[in-house]
């Protein structure tokens, strides 16, 4: 659900096209943590190596670095960081948020796995 403010989770990239699919999308755990999660398959993926046909990733932004994450989106403290995430996204083409809010010094777990 990407149009209504305080969801569960948006949609910040789905493309499908002769590369193969670019999927992005950022949720709210109970726990008030983000996760932002990605998944590509086909030969866009070979930019990593080549073979290669999957990579997943995940970006987790803790309860405690909410608000340095709504800092470097621009935010104030009672904006929703998912609607954030989904402007700063279709801003920039729909990039992942996640390298962005890492070099503006926001604390964020990362992990990923790529495949053949």
């Amino acid at each position: 659900m990407n149009d209504a403010e305080g969801s569960a989770q948006v949609v910040l990239r789905d493309v499908h096209d002769e590369r193969g699919t670019r999927y992005l999308a950022a949720r709210r755990r109970e726990d008030g943590s983000i996760v932002i999660e990605g998944h590509d398959l086909g030969r866009g993926v070979e930019v990593l190596g080549p073979g290669l046909s999957e990579y997943e990733w995940s970006w987790v932004i803790g309860p405690d670095a909410v608000p340095a994450a709504l800092a470097a989106l621009g935010g104030q403290a009672d904006d929703d960081l998912l609607q954030l995430l989904l402007g700063w996204s279709t801003d920039h083409g729909g990039t992942d948020p996640g390298t962005h809010l890492r070099e503006a010094g926001v604390t964020i777990a990362f992990w990923s796995h790529v495949g053949g």
